[in-house]
């Protein structure tokens, strides 16, 4: 059975790459309310 999950791949300006991956639970969404005018 294959593992399912999100990585993400950033490559750096100085070169060099970091991937990523979350666990479960770990994602904080934050909204921000729409700037009333």
């Amino acid at each position: 059975q294959g593992e399912s999950g999100v990585r993400y791949r950033v490559r750096w300006q100085d070169g060099h790459e970091t991937i990523f991956s979350p666990s479960a639970g770990s994602v904080r969404v934050l909204s921000e309310e729409p700037a009333q005018g």
